[in-house]
């Protein structure tokens, strides 16, 4: 079991010291993005991503299976 404590403690210890800053992950203007997100809705003008980013959020909790088996049925009806 001290294996596995090991790497619970190492775990916590890495999250409670990340961050933004440490040159790791996120970096230029994704980063910027993050820390000032949009304050206005977004608009999407074409129905083909409107659709999809819909789709997406309603099957949150679904597989990803789920997801693909709709894409597919979705391209074939609209190619």
């Amino acid at each position: 079991h001290l294996p596995k404590l090991q790497c619970s403690l190492h775990f916590v210890h890495d999250i409670r010291n990340a961050s933004l800053d440490d040159g790791e992950g996120l970096t230029g203007e994704q980063l910027v993005y993050l820390r000032n997100p949009l304050t206005e809705p977004l608009h999407i003008e074409d129905p083909s991503t409107e659709f999809a980013l819909s789709t997406f959020i309603a099957l949150e909790h679904s597989s990803e299976s789920t997801y693909a088996k709709i894409r597919q049925a979705a391209q074939k009806a609209y190619p």
